[in-house]
């Protein structure tokens, strides 16, 4: 088996030939010689810590100052964290930095026309591998969260870490002293023994270990480790065949480990070569590749379902499906020509109606992470990432989604998309489809798009919201997963609670792990439940000519209080007066509620009510008997906006019946677009 390697030569012309490739390396080139100057590597008694720790209470991650590794500020709040665990945190961040530079030295390696520049890449380099050659086994084993690292503080980030310095060596080889290949050999040899022992599940982070254990083979050619790495108990094979549901979605749901699992696989894949994974292997992760795409917003924001980043876009993906269209034959299908689309305006935040992707972003290395968040690095917009420029760009979409499986039969060929394809009313010709073993069904019309979850447990990162609900409307407003983020703030405890979801909530309990049922589906319905100690919710989805409607009944074998629940952009707007923020009761999250209110209830015993964001539908729900009605405020909503809660509550109860019907304004048709030598014109 042999790697995967860069055509170096192409990679020469394409920063000749096009403006995208030479605006990385210039990036590279202006980060390689602002952090060869401010790196400090920490010495084997300077333990590290969890990076999840740098975060403040508000949820906004801690400003890494590589001159400052005992003041920690936060860049929204001003305020300070000193000590432990942000010095360890800090120091995390360092050696990651590092890595990060041993990757950027490697690409002035190969790419720059000056000797002089080149030399300071083998320079740079050299002291790197060098310094953990010769120290990493002073560097105690510690970590108390996923495994343990010497250099790191988990087996996690020790992978990735190891990953990028001999992907670095792998890709300067020819231009490097044997010395470096020596000491890259020492250092590989060295994480083998401390990595392959923590081998023991099927789980994004062991893909990581495995990837970096093929590159450590790649380095020693440990044939037998190889063998192990690919048909252990724990392997690759193993990860790929029980990791992936059957649609192509990685089992722990959350779109940002999809990719993070992806990122690793792809890895591993680079690492060993063609050879590396048989044909069925390489067929699962091209449909990996295609999947998410089929989730995504009309704008291309990703849906944060779990533990997952809330703003994640499918522009922000690119270096991926880059990298595996090089590594990866046959190449995946291209995405969604739509769902390709993901442009916010200027102020960062997330709205629909854009049709390319013009952020301005730091360089993505290509190595699993962004570890130093562009700090100090000028942006770019466009292509951003190294794996684009190293592996060329992903081609241009060659069609909308079919129902089923990405790619498989019912899919709906069509032309490439321009701006006023991309306009609602040609995504609404997207089928609804039902992803059976993902647990999850997507509802698609002219006025709306639904989303009902309601699969497998997915491990640790899963939220506990079997039967959530999230939608986009015609006009642009949305119902989304708040996501999560820094796992140690205050925030992610209210992104994780019960209360931060649209779903029904029995006894103001959190949901245990468990698995939801489908009852029923067609394109115009899904209906499904979940039933636990005694305990059940209903919940059934229904296109209608003028919007959706959703029924949900919830049950328990003894009385006590029953809470549906509906986020949304904007305020609910409705007939309320404030009351004490206790008449809500005490579910999970409560705490973070703000401004409740009480709903006034209309005639017939209807509430009729609707949220202050352009495009919110209006909400019509027959109130149940002994029923009260509630908006509040909550934060965290991914648009940047604000987040509305409406919410339905009885005290004492043993059943609800809840039947919402949301009626959504249609928005004018765009124009159909007809391709004309490649030119865009209504028809």
């Amino acid at each position: 088996m042999s790697p995967v390697e860069p055509d170096w030569g192409a990679v020469r012309s394409r920063v000749r030939e096009r403006t995208w490739a030479g605006e990385i390396l210039s990036r590279v080139r202006e980060d390689f010689a602002r952090w060869d100057a401010a790196l400090r590597i920490p010495g084997p008694s300077e333990r590290t810590e969890w990076t999840h720790h740098y975060f403040c209470d508000d949820g906004t991650r801690l400003e890494f100052d590589p001159s400052s590794p005992t003041v920690h500020r936060c860049p929204t709040c001003g305020s300070v964290r000193r000590g432990e665990p942000y010095d360890g945190a800090w120091r995390t961040t360092m050696h990651n930095l590092v890595a990060s530079h041993a990757q950027r030295a490697a690409l002035l390696i190969r790419l720059e026309d000056d000797s002089a520049a080149q030399a300071a890449g083998v320079e740079a380099l050299e002291r790197i591998i060098a310094h953990y050659a010769t120290t990493y086994t002073e560097h105690p084993l510690h970590g108390d969260k996923v495994g343990q690292g010497r250099v790191m503080p988990q087996n996690l980030d020790e992978a990735i870490w190891a990953i990028a310095l001999l992907r670095a060596v792998r890709w300067a080889e020819p231009e490097l002293p044997v010395r470096v290949t020596a000491h890259a050999e020492q250092l590989a040899s060295a994480v083998v023994r401390v990595l392959e022992p923590q081998l023991a599940m099927v789980h994004n982070i062991h893909c990581w270990i495995l990837a970096a254990l093929a590159e450590c083979s790649a380095r020693t050619g440990d044939a037998a480790l190889r063998e192990r790495v690919h048909h252990g108990p724990f392997g690759i094979a193993a990860q790929i065949r029980e990791g992936f549901r059957a649609e192509g979605i990685w089992y722990e749901t959350s779109l940002f480990y999809h990719y993070y699992a992806l990122s690793a696989l792809l890895s591993y894949r680079e690492a060993t070569g063609p050879d590396g994974l048989s044909d069925a292997e390489d067929s699962a992760l091209r449909r990996a590749i295609t999947a998410p795409a089929h989730l995504a917003y009309s704008d291309g924001l990703l849906p944060a379902y779990g533990d997952c980043w809330p703003r994640l876009r499918m522009g922000d993906v690119s270096g991926i499906e880059a990298a595996a269209d090089a590594i990866l034959l046959p190449a995946p299908a291209a995405a969604p020509a739509a769902a390709l689309a993901s442009v916010p305006p200027g102020d960062g935040e997330i709205r629909a109606g854009s049709s390319m992707d013009d952020r301005a972003r730091p360089v993505e290395l290509w190595i699993g992470a962004q570890w130093d968040g562009g700090t100090g690095s000028r942006p770019l917009t466009g292509p951003h990432s190294v794996a684009e420029l190293v592996f060329g760009r992903r081609r241009p979409a060659s069609g909308f989604p079919g129902p089923g499986v990405p790619g498989g039969p019912g899919a709906r060929p069509t032309e490439p998309s321009d701006e006023a394809a991309l306009r609602w009313s040609d995504d609404a010709e997207r089928s609804s489809f039902l992803w059976a073993d993902a647990g999850i069904a997507v509802l698609r019309s002219e006025r709306a798009r639904l989303t009902l979850r309601f699969g497998p447990d997915a491990g640790m990162h899963d939220h506990h919201d079997k039967l959530a609900v999230d939608a986009e409307t015609a006009g642009g407003w949305r119902s989304l997963d708040l996501g999560s983020g820094g796992y140690t703030s205050a925030m992610t405890r209210w992104t994780r609670s019960a209360a931060a979801h649209s779903i029904g909530i029995v006894h103001d309990e959190a949901q245990p792990a468990l698995d939801g049922v489908l009852d029923s589906w067609s394109p115009e319905h899904v209906s499904a439940r979940i039933v636990w100690r005694e305990r059940s919710i209903h919940r059934t989805l229904r296109l209608t000519p003028e919007g959706w409607t959703d029924s949900m009944r919830m049950t328990a074998d003894a009385p006590g209080p029953l809470l549906w629940l509906l986020h949304g952009d904007g305020e609910v707007l409705g007939d309320a007066h404030a009351v004490d923020a206790r008449e809500l009761g005490s579910p999970p999250g409560a705490e973070f509620l703000k401004d409740v209110r009480r709903l006034r209830i209309g005639p017939q015993d209807t509430l009729d009510v609707s949220f202050s964001a352009p495009g919110a539908p209006r909400v019509r729900v027959p109130m149940p008997p002994g029923a009260r009605a509630y908006a509040a405020g909550a934060p965290g909503n991914p648009t940047g906006g604000s987040l509305g809660i409406l919410a339905i509550r009885m005290e004492e109860s043993t059943q609800m019946d809840i039947e919402a019907h949301v009626r959504v304004d249609p928005v004018p048709r765009a124009p159909a677009i007809r391709r004309t030598h490649g030119q865009g014109v209504p028809r």
